[in-house]
């Protein structure tokens, strides 16, 4: 009850938290909720006035039904929402800009992406209104809206793309959370009009960053100029991957998007300036306050933005009101709002790492400070002027890596469950970027205040915040190279995750709370078990052969009992980024940083152009590809790749036999053919036998097949090579007893089915079922499909 009384958004956010928890493993009518509501309330109001001491468990359960309703009532999609099914398709969409518009080219592609609020669509059948929120995606339209005009798009409007691979990123899911169902992509320059344009102060504001997105552009040069836009405004999408996956490997990649921190510089560097001009706090906080809600929009309302934003100006109105600030209360209190504003926020990555690593900082910052001394005065020095430089930087350096460990400590589990990579360098790496991306930030809003009144002594001074940031950059990928720098884990199971925040949060209460040390000790061992826990997986390995779903290439990883790993082919690479959305998420996903063997089935540069950047990432053992090999563009770069971390390179000749392992082999069959591009080989592994012929086979070839090699257990063919009956029936004479079809259309015709069927072929579609495992189980094998568990 003293808890409830001295902070009850603690209290209330919690609770209403665990309501959403509660709405999300519950299905029910929403009506009961509603009823229950009622009479909780009102049984809570007769308990306050009757007796308040058992107020507290009444209120408990009336805050966690709240939450609960509050889930599933966002969960709730009306008739004539754009995620009906029945309106998707071909046609116009009108409706209102309500997020900024980002730009982007790609090669040729002039690509427009924003968020509209739908209001009606015109089809060829009627026109009928609609609501919701959509993603809109223009290629090459000559009209740039902006925040709040109202646009008629043509176009075609559909869900989003979900997941269909293990490890994926899942952008359907990404855009539910932030309360988008559907997505419209159109072409062309005659793909939009706008009917009325709204002026408003977030329109303002909009094209304020808009302009800050062209003087950044105009005074500093790529990719420094990507780098310093995210510092200010958030906006990372044109910063390369490469430097992207450095930030990545070394922890620090939560300083190329706007965070919590610098909202909290940029207002306190204000409160700060204008009290050393003699401003009165209440005025100060009044002016900050100002300068925070109109920052928060101008770097892109992200949810630590929103975050930092809402604690702020909960501080600066105790300021204001000549109270006393509580920095947990304000945290709290953000909490609670942002959840009230949208329940789906509390499965947001974003919001998660906001909240975990502030909570880290004001938890566990202070006691590791406590150890390190940094409050201990300085030996030796009378007035701070005397004081040497090197103990102030050996001190400055303490309290930065006080606070990198704390947010190390905190976000660890969320890092490893979400981006499944272990890094060995983040505190160092923080120790270092961290300030060197402050100092450019803070150069960076001085340079452009300068550029306002004289632009050619900006254009001299970008320089500075320009050097900052090359150090930073050149830091991540020095630290990025070490050969033990970083692992990838797979996640951890989320009871872990609820089990290690227990312990950790006990064993710094009883820090604070002076708590016997036996009890201190437990919790501490506790935490670090279950730390190791999470880190067992390393040394585990699964007996499995997962076929990827990857559209117009085909990818195949293998992993046996001893550890030994195999990939077939990369995918696409360039502009399709096949390699980087799918394949090496995959591989991070399952703590992959070695191939023991990779094969190019396939000489087209859509089967092989995916390693090159894979190679970045996995280290290749040993390579074979088909001889002789084209001299395309990027085959000699992935070629000096291999060279360079010492692997094998060998040939794919008909009749050769590659042993992995004792339980692993890949056989290279000789189909007949006179094709140079590719080759069909068989996978072995323990009970398991997999053949894989890609889109160029023909039916002669297939039959040369079934004269000497008969009854494989699964048969890998892409769809383009399935034209004719007659290839059916070919097929059905190697009896395999599964036919896994790669680029096949969404609906599989009767005729084909009714042919399989007969044969006793199981089918399985990638575009319906998306990847697919196989295992070794007793006298056969198990099929587990990621997406779907239908098959023929």
């Amino acid at each position: 009850m003293k808890i409830f009384l001295e902070r009850p958004f603690l209290f209330i956010s919690l609770t209403y938290a665990a309501g959403i928890v509660l709405g999300t493993l519950t299905r029910y009518e929403i009506a009961w909720p509603w009823f229950a509501l009622i009479a909780l309330a009102s049984f809570a109001i007769l308990i306050f006035i009757w007796n308040p001491k058992i107020f507290l468990p009444i209120a408990f359960l009336l805050i966690l039904s709240v939450g609960a309703c509050s889930y599933q009532i966002s969960q709730m999609v009306p008739a004539q929402d754009v995620s009906n099914p029945e309106f998707h398709g071909r046609g116009s969409l009108q409706g209102r800009v309500i997020s900024e518009v980002n730009q982007k080219s790609k090669g040729k592609k002039e690509i427009l992406s924003f968020t509209l609020r739908a209001e009606s669509w015109f089809s060829a059948k009627r026109k009928v209104t609609l609501s919701g929120n959509v993603r809109v995606t223009l290629l090459n339209a000559k009209i740039v809206p902006s925040y709040g005009d109202e646009l008629r798009i043509k176009g075609e409007l559909s869900f989003p793309k979900s997941a269909v691979n293990p490890g994926e990123f899942d952008y359907r899911k990404y855009l539910e959370n932030q309360d988008i169902r559907a997505s419209l992509l159109g072409f062309g320059s005659h793909s939009i009009r706008v009917i009325e344009t709204r002026p408003g102060l977030i329109r303002k504001i909009f094209d304020l960053r808009n302009a800050i997105h062209d003087r950044v552009y105009q005074l500093a040069p790529a990719p420094e100029r990507d780098i310093l836009l995210s510092l200010i405004t958030g906006e990372r999408t044109s910063i390369p991957r490469e430097i992207t996956d450095d930030f990545v490997s070394t922890g620090t990649v939560h300083v190329l998007a706007i965070s919590g921190f610098q909202v909290s510089l940029v207002a306190g560097f204000v409160f700060l300036l204008l009290g050393w001009f003699g401003v009165s706090m209440r005025v100060a906080a009044l002016i900050s306050a100002a300068v925070l809600v109109f920052y928060v929009p101008l770097a892109g309302w992200q949810l630590p933005v929103q975050r930092a934003g809402i604690m702020g100006l909960v501080i600066l109105g105790a300021v204001m009101l000549s109270r006393a600030s509580d920095v947990i209360t304000s945290i709290f209190f953000a909490l609670f709002l942002l959840l009230v504003m949208n329940p789906n926020h509390l499965y947001s990555v974003a919001f998660q790492l906001s909240f975990i690593s502030v909570l880290a900082l004001m938890g566990i910052s202070p006691q590791i400070n406590d150890w390190l001394r940094t409050d201990q005065k300085i030996s030796g020095s009378g007035s701070p002027q005397h004081i040497p430089w090197w103990k102030k930087v050996l001190r400055s350096f303490k309290i930065t890596f006080a606070s990198t460990l704390a947010a190390t400590i905190g976000t660890f589990p969320l890092i490893l469950f979400y981006f499944h990579v272990l890094s060995f360098t983040s505190l160092l790496a923080n120790c270092v970027i961290v300030p060197l991306t402050t100092f450019a930030l803070f150069t960076l809003i001085f340079v452009l205040a300068i550029s306002l009144v004289w632009l050619p002594a900006a254009a001299f001074l970008i320089a500075i915040p320009v050097c900052f940031v090359k150090l930073s950059t050149g830091a991540a990928h020095f630290l990025a190279q070490f050969p033990l720098g970083y692992l990838y884990l797979p996640s951890p199971h989320w009871s872990m995750l609820v089990i290690y925040y227990g312990l950790l949060l006990m064993f710094i209460t009883g820090l604070t709370k002076s708590w016997h040390p036996f009890m201190k000790r437990t919790f501490a061992i506790g935490t670090v078990g279950v730390l190791i826990a999470m880190l067992l997986p390393v040394f585990r390995t699964r007996e499995e052969i997962v076929i990827l779903n990857v559209p117009g290439s085909s990818v195949i990883f293998s992993e046996d009992r001893l550890g030994r790993t195999v990939l077939f082919n990369g995918g696409r690479g360039e502009s399709f980024a096949q390699d980087y959305w799918t394949v090496i998420p995959f591989l991070k996903a399952r703590g992959i940083k070695k191939l023991d063997q990779v094969f190019m089935t396939s000489m087209k540069r859509k089967f092989w152009s995916g390693l090159v950047r894979i190679s970045n990432h996995c280290k290749f053992r040993s390579v074979a590809t088909r001889w002789p090999y084209s001299r395309e563009s990027g085959f000699d770069e992935l070629i000096h790749k291999i060279r360079q971390q010492k692997g094998s390179l060998s040939g794919l000749t008909p009749g050769n036999q590659f042993l992995i392992s004792e339980s692993t082999r890949v056989d290279v069959i000789d189909a007949g053919s006179s094709r140079l591009n590719s080759c069909a080989l068989v996978l072995n592994q323990r009970g398991m036998r997999v053949l894989i012929l890609e889109e160029d086979c023909c039916v002669e070839e297939i039959k040369n097949l079934s004269g000497q090699f008969l009854h494989p257990e699964i048969l890998y063919v892409s769809a383009k090579s399935i034209q004719t009956v007659e290839m059916l029936d070919t097929i059905a004479e190697l009896r395999p007893q599964a036919l896994v079809l790669a680029n096949g259309p969404t609906t599989i015709p009767g005729i084909f089915r009714q042919k399989l069927e007969k044969a006793g072929i199981s089918l399985f579609n990638l575009k319906q079922t998306g990847a697919i495992t196989l295992r070794p189980g007793d006298g056969g094998f198990e099929v587990t499909p990621y997406i779907s568990t239908t098959c023929v």
